[in-house]
């Protein structure tokens, strides 16, 4: 979930949300959840196409574990580890806005800086996203 707040006559709008994820397949488990908060800057072309450059802080929840079973105990027990850290996220992408609301488009972003270690792995990523969402 992600919201953005931006006026024409303004330098920069708000750019914050709220992302989760969640896996467990193949005996793992794995969970994710980040909440975030920067600057954004929104460009307006033809009056419907809106590319967009936005930067900030962003602060995430790891925990990475495996079921008992997958390590010689019993499958009801869950060996699990959880760490935290701040972050710096940057992101761009462009959205088209059709029947005055619905806007659709395609947004890129980077997550680094973190210092989450959770069986080795750290948290941060690059990502690739088709959107939707409702402008008002």
């Amino acid at each position: 979930m992600e919201f953005d707040h931006f006026r024409l006559d303004q330098w920069f709008g708000l750019d914050a949300g709220f992302h989760y994820s969640d896996d467990d397949s193949g005996g793992g488990i794995g969970q994710t959840t980040e909440m975030f908060v920067g600057a954004r800057k929104t460009f307006t072309i033809a009056s419907v196409i809106h590319p967009y450059l936005a930067a900030g802080v962003a602060y995430i929840w790891a925990t990475n574990g495996v079921s008992g079973a997958t390590i010689g105990l019993p499958p009801q027990l869950i060996v699990a580890e959880q760490d935290s850290s701040f972050g710096f996220y940057g992101r761009g992408g462009v959205y088209v806005t059709i029947a005055d609301h619905i806007n659709i488009g395609l947004d890129i972003r980077a997550l680094t800086g973190t210092d989450v270690d959770v069986f080795g792995a750290d948290a941060d990523y690059v990502q690739g996203a088709v959107t939707v969402g409702w402008g008002f």
